[in-house]
Formats: structure tokens, C-alpha cells, sequence
């Protein structure tokens, strides 16, 4: 069982990235993703485990997937994009960011209307949840995941009343109007919510399944919990140092009625 550091304070507020993390929806993902390249005449497509595309925006999971059928090496970094378009467009057609966002769209499509019923909670999350709000700690929710999604999975799952705020990579696309405001980094999501709700810094935990999620919490300055068994690979996580690891959920809750005590 994981030891809380002692530098690792008694939070105030848990911050939680969703897939992964909160819920397993790697089912109802890869089901529409299937049913969106099919459209787009790429029927025959070979998906990646779900660790190597699980913890990145929607765009960047369909550029991955289509790096993939390349059998071009694939590195977890900032330029996926730069990378895969202009080894795509050497080797393919200059069809192919049209082809990207035709997948994109569909995908969206499919998805929202998709039941999402094989999208369900990790086992120990409602614990923590329920055990999270007994004890006032106020818990958020910082995703790449579509914030529309999001807000239909949980009220589907029950669990809407238990967060103070979701914020998702899209928020701010969502409330702004012309130009599009870009999509928003996990570092710009944690501090959103903390200058929102004035969080404190060292009573603030990220929790996520992702170097993405363990990064930006070092960006903006608060412990990170990183939880191994997710969609992320525990080496990658590791390497960014997060202030604990932990092999799954279920650890988070026990670790917190311990220091409680």
C-alpha cells in the first residue's frame, strides 16, 4: 500500500481527470471511433492498445491512430501534429487533413449519439466521491474530454451533485464567441479552477492517469496523485514525478482516512 509523503498535505480539493481516472469509457470510445474511420473508407483500420491514445484531445487520438497504421514510430510529445501531417502528407495525399477532420466530426456524431452504457465508474471512485464530500473536501473535474460528454456521463452515472465545477479542454471554445478560443492545456484547466474557487496551493491535489495530468499540476504548482492502473503507462507517469503514485483509486481513500485520523 502507497505511504502519503509528508510533504503530501491533507487536501481541501481533488481535482480529477475523467477517463482513466474517474471512469472507464475505453469501450464506448472505441466503438465509435470504429464506426467513424468506417465512414471516412478506412473500414480495415488496426487500433492501438487503448494506453498508447487514451490520454490526449480528440483531434490528436485520430491523428495517433492513423500514425499508427503508418508503422511510423509514435513518441508521446507536444508536436503530434506537426510530426504525423507532414509524414502523412509526403506519404499519402494531400487529402489527409480533410480526411482527419471528416473523422473528427464523425466521431462526434456517433458518439453523442451513442447510449454510453458500457461507460462506467472505476471500482472505489463513488467511495472516494462519497467519502470526499462527508469529509469537505470539494472535488472538481479538469478533462480533455469534451465537456458536453462529460456532463452527459455523469449525470447518466448519478454523480453530477458531487463536483463543484467540470472544466474540459473545449470550455472555452464553449463560452467565447469569434475568434475560436484554443483549446485549453491541463496546466490552464487546474489554474482556472484554482484562481476561480481561490483553492489552496498545497491543499490542492490533480489526480490523473496521464504524464498530461501529472505535468500540468507541476506547471501550476500543486501535489499530484498519479494513479497507475489507468490509460496511461506507469513509466511515462513516473518519469514526471508525480508527488505520489498510487495503483489505483481505492488507495486515494484509504491514504485520506488515515491522515484524517
Amino acid at each position: 500500500m502507497s505511504i502519503m509523503p509528508i510533504k503530501l498535505q491533507k487536501p481541501k480539493a481533488l481535482i480529477f481527470d475523467f477517463d482513466g481516472t474517474l471512469v472507464d469509457s475505453y469501450p464506448d470510445i472505441l466503438t465509435s471511433f470504429r464506426q467513424a474511420f468506417a465512414q471516412a473508407g478506412l473500414s480495415n483500420i488496426s487500433f492501438p492498445d487503448k494506453k498508447i491514445f487514451m490520454s490526449f484531445t480528440l483531434r490528436e487520438t485520430v491523428l495517433k491512430i492513423l500514425h499508427a497504421q503508418s508503422t511510423l514510430q509514435i513518441h508521446n510529445n507536444n508536436s503530434i501534429d506537426s510530426k504525423v501531417n507532414s509524414k502523412f502528407n509526403s506519404k499519402v495525399n494531400s487529402n489527409f487533413n480533410s480526411t482527419v477532420e471528416s473523422i473528427v466530426s464523425a466521431f462526434k456524431d456517433i458518439y453523442d449519439a451513442s447510449p454510453l452504457s458500457n461507460t462506467l465508474l472505476f471500482d472505489g471512485a463513488l467511495d472516494l466521491l462519497k467519502f470526499s464530500k462527508k469529509n469537505d473536501i470539494n472535488t472538481f473535474i479538469a478533462t480533455n474530454k469534451r465537456l458536453v460528454a462529460v456532463k452527459r456521463i455523469i449525470q447518466q452515472l448519478g454523480i453530477e451533485d458531487y463536483f463543484m465545477e467540470i472544466i474540459a479542454a473545449d470550455s472555452m471554445q464553449i463560452a467565447s464567441t469569434a475568434p475560436p478560443h484554443p483549446f485549453l492545456s491541463k496546466k490552464e484547466m487546474i489554474c482556472t479552477l484554482i484562481n476561480k474557487f481561490s483553492l489552496p496551493i498545497d491543499n490542492t491535489w490533480m489526480v490523473g492517469d496521464s504524464e498530461l495530468d501529472i505535468r500540468g499540476a507541476t506547471e501550476a504548482g500543486i501535489p499530484s496523485v498519479a494513479i497507475l492502473d489507468g490509460y496511461g503507462f506507469a513509466e511515462s507517469i513516473l518519469k514526471e514525478q508525480p508527488t505520489l503514485a498510487v495503483n489505483n483509486i481505492m488507495e486515494i481513500k484509504n491514504l485520506l482516512r488515515t491522515r484524517s485520523k
